[in-house]
């Protein structure tokens, strides 16, 4: 069935690991398949490779087959000693990792050393929490860019927080010499995105609801933590405000808070002072329906 035999499992080996002594060439990130007795072919991928005086000793770290029902497990029972390994091909790849080329789907680029494309489900990805974790400048921010990239173009709305302004350049096509020699590798082209850039001043401005704010959320916002005076008179005026107008906002609240007699409201009020200089609170918010459009990026 396979062609390339890359040599026999050696040493110690568990359901999760084994080392090869290699006959054949192999890589770090290659893929295999071993032979187990109970679990017949199992997909590994190779961890590390080691040459000294007695030859090529590559460890490899155990994947998984799938069931008859399709779900992917791991080996209970170890490897034996002496089971032969071939070099895997991309079709049982392909089937044990889940990558399906012909699917659509969020195109994240192809398994190293493998013409494979590797997709994610747009709508379990964007239903679900995730997470990138690599270390300092593995490109993290590139892969979150390449995500943000393919949800607009099938069509997703896209909302991105983005502190250091990273990814208002989306609005302009890729011009970088060597990531344009790279595209076509991939299958893809130069492309601008839909964007709109949203901040706190500027022709789109960015304002949240700042009417019939209760006292505990005005004071998670606030550059301080209140302590318990410090909170009771931010109660206090927030009641006051409130028997005023219902849809009293920051500065009514202010104004209540400066016509207490408590010596605690003066670092409340300073801090109330900066948060409504943001200009970030407003009776007329910025529209969700603005910000949330299909294809387009905020």
């Amino acid at each position: 069935m396979y062609s390339v035999d890359v040599g026999l499992i050696t040493g110690r080996a568990s359901p999760t690991r084994f080392n090869i002594k290699a006959s054949a060439s192999v890589r770090k990130g290659e893929y295999v398949v071993a032979q187990h007795e109970q679990d017949g072919l199992v997909l590994g991928v190779i961890k590390s490779v080691v040459r000294d005086e007695r030859g090529l000793t590559a460890e490899v770290k155990v994947i998984g087959s799938r069931n008859n029902k399709g779900v992917l497990q791991a080996p209970r029972h170890a490897f034996s000693p002496g089971a032969r390994v071939w070099k895997a091909d991309q079709a049982i790849i392909a089937s044990t990792i889940g990558l399906a080329a012909d699917k659509p789907g969020v195109f994240l680029g192809n398994l190293e050393s493998y013409s494979l494309p590797v997709k994610l489900n747009p709508v379990s990805l964007s239903t679900k929490h995730v997470a990138i974790l690599a270390m300092s400048g593995s490109g993290k921010s590139y892969a979150t860019g390449v995500l943000i990239e393919e949800l607009a173009d099938q069509g997703f709305p896209v909302v991105v927080i983005d502190p250091h302004g990273e990814y208002a350049t989306l609005a302009e096509e890729n011009d970088d010499e060597k990531d344009v020699r790279e595209m076509p590798r991939f299958g893809i082209k130069p492309k601008s995105f839909d964007v709109r850039e949203y901040s706190l001043s500027g022709r789109n401005k960015l304002t949240v609801d700042g009417r019939g704010l209760k006292s505990k959320d005005i004071a998670g916002f606030l550059p301080i933590k209140l302590n318990a005076s410090q909170q009771g008179c931010l109660y206090q005026a927030v009641k006051i405000a409130k028997n005023s107008s219902m849809q009293y906002d920051l500065s009514d609240v202010k104004k209540a808070l400066d016509g207490t007699e408590a010596n605690a409201k003066w670092p409340v009020l300073s801090a109330l002072e900066e948060v409504i200089e943001s200009n970030l609170f407003s009776s007329t918010p910025t529209k969700l329906s603005d910000l949330i459009k299909p294809g387009k990026v905020a």
